[in-house]
């Protein structure tokens, strides 16, 4: 595939922001992976300062294999890799080696329904049984994505005076044991970092060059941490 006029001129941008706009099919994980090639062949830039994120693990795993084919058609001899992610899986190993948090974190179906159902024992005013076990849960997990999309949110099943209370009950049991499920990984990651400046600093440092593919998709919990 030739390199075009607008593709070469993204390829060696070198620092400093830089938003490509492309359609389907136009070439943007082409380009990707040869700006990489280009940081570190031409910028002598260190693979370790190069982040890349996307949005599912599929694409990182195609993105990562691509880069190395390339690297291989052109003989460059890699001493270190860039980072290729999701932004889950980014944030998880920040939490899982900086924060005490591992595999055994991820909250379980099982832990998840005895934690809501401990909660519900303290609101009298609410049957505790596994229809309102599985709403409430279900309220939470829509109030998360939501939040995420900024969009409003009202409660199917609570008014919304029980559920603020409830969801902040929830939120602070799973703090105190060090409990993750998959929507709190990028709000606990951001408070993390926003406390402990040291390792803020330490992928500050890191990470000089972060390469986002199909940026339109960011949230702003995801956009926060990247800044």
């Amino acid at each position: 595939m030739n390199i075009n006029i607008n593709q070469k001129i993204a390829i060696e941008h070198s620092d400093g922001p830089m938003l490509v706009l492309a359609g389907p099919g136009s070439g943007k994980t082409f380009v990707l992976i040869r700006r990489i090639k280009h940081l570190i062949k031409e910028n002598c830039i260190n693979p370790d300062n190069i982040l890349v994120i996307t949005f599912t693990k599929a694409a990182a795993t195609e993105m990562k294999d691509r880069f190395i084919n390339l690297c291989k058609d052109n003989n460059i001899k890699l001493t270190s890799m860039p980072t290729f992610g999701t932004f889950h899986s980014i944030f998880f190993e920040i939490l899982r080696n900086n924060f005490g948090y591992n595999v055994d974190s991820l909250l379980t179906v099982n832990e998840e329904n005895k934690i809501i159902s401990e909660i519900l024992e303290n609101e009298k005013k609410i049957k505790i049984d596994e229809n309102s076990i599985s709403s409430v849960i279900e309220d939470i997990k829509k109030y998360k994505i939501s939040k995420e999309k900024e969009e409003k949110f009202i409660p199917k099943y609570l008014t919304m005076n029980t559920f603020n209370r409830i969801y902040n009950n929830y939120k602070n049991t799973l703090f105190e044991l060090k409990k993750l499920d998959f929507y709190d990984m990028i709000e606990v990651c951001y408070e993390m970092l926003k406390k402990h400046k040291d390792i803020l600093k330490y992928y500050q440092d890191k990470y000089k060059y972060i390469l986002i593919d199909e940026f339109q998709d960011i949230n702003k919990e995801q956009y926060d941490i990247v800044k």
